[in-house]
């Protein structure tokens, strides 16, 4: 194989390692992403706003069953023994706690189209039995179907709570309003649309990658390590590739330095394929990357981030392709002094 097609493969294998580490800090990210602590396990994408002087919004004014079908909403209201639910997408189906008590179903569309008074009974007992049989033959305000019950097993527990109710059957969304959604467009349609009522955001699960990154770093444990010190160490392979790679081809360098051939022209022969292919390759891999991570909130890397990864990955390769050019230089020169 020529030094022209070598110093092409030692491209690809810069372009790998940049693809390896990538996969590797999103490992990190979403290990760092899983360890935080959310409210009612809401995924990061959450935001919590709290009520302003100017009071509630009304439900309709925010909410519309009909298009709001990849949101969920919960409502705290100060004071209240209850709060409320808007889950279309199902988030919390599976969260009936407590068996056979209820008509054991959940919300449907159909209950938030027709703001139906139903809702789920919240039980701090081991056997809270009578007591559901009684709010269920009774009824309250708010309450005239109980779907399920839950005990603090359950996601949506919260203590001084006795039911959760359909959110659309409310006048008003509450003092304290979480939002979540997979789709970003539509949780900052809904964040806008209380803010602008006078809402204030006092808490968000996403931080941004940085900090999801340290997050995996401290308490992602073994299994993070474990990915992630082998992908570093690529590094240090890809300078004794380099290395290698300039042994292999000695012959042509002691050749140009024997006819006078100044470093500077000498290194440039080698690495100008080099140079390019891992400048272009690199970003080719960078773009793969964000186009398979597009939908992953927590993998949301801003522009000028991407060209700072860039950047780095392409400097400290060319600094080891240039190490080992100037290893195998320094040696020569060397062994042609003692010759």
């Amino acid at each position: 194989m020529s030094y022209k097609k070598q110093s092409i493969l030692c491209a690809v294998i810069s372009c790998f390692i940049l693809a390896a580490m990538l996969f590797a800090c999103s490992y990190c990210i979403l290990r760092g992403v899983a360890r935080q602590d959310t409210p009612f396990e809401l995924s990061p994408n959450f935001v919590v706003l709290e009520v302003a002087e100017s009071g509630r919004v009304k439900t309709d004014q925010v909410l519309d069953a009909d298009k709001d079908q990849d949101i969920i909403v919960l409502s705290e209201y100060t004071g209240q023994n209850y709060m409320a639910i808007y889950d279309p997408v199902y988030y919390f189906y599976n969260e009936k706690t407590i068996d056979f008590l209820g008509t054991t179903r959940y919300f449907s569309g159909k209950d938030y189209r027709e703001k139906t008074s139903t809702g789920i009974y919240v039980s701090s007992e081991e056997n809270p039995i009578d007591a559901f049989s009684e709010m269920e033959k009774e009824g309250t305000e708010l309450v005239h179907e109980l779907l399920f019950s839950i005990n603090p097993m359950s996601k949506l527990y919260k203590e001084n709570t006795e039911c959760i109710v359909n959110q659309m059957s409310l006048d008003e969304l509450g003092d304290r309003v979480y939002i979540d959604s997979r789709d970003t467009g539509a949780r900052d349609r809904i964040k806008e649309a209380l803010l602008k009522e006078g809402y204030s955001i006092t808490d968000s699960g996403y931080t941004g990658v940085r900090n999801a990154f340290m997050d995996g770093l401290k308490k992602g444990g073994l299994y993070t390590k474990i990915v992630l010190l082998p992908a570093v160490s690529l590094y240090i392979i890809f300078l004794f590739t380099c290395i290698m790679y300039f042994f292999n081809n000695k012959e042509i360098l002691d050749l140009h330095k024997l006819h006078g051939g100044k470093r500077s022209k000498m290194f440039l022969l080698f690495s100008k394929h080099f140079l390019l292919v891992n400048a272009i390759g690199s970003l080719l891999v960078i773009f793969f990357y964000a186009f398979l991570v597009r939908g992953e909130i927590s993998l949301q890397i801003k522009l000028w981030e991407y060209g700072v990864i860039w950047l780095f990955h392409v400097g400290i390769t060319d600094l080891g392709y240039y190490l080992g050019f100037f290893i195998h230089y320094r040696r020569g020169r060397e062994w042609n002094a003692v010759k």
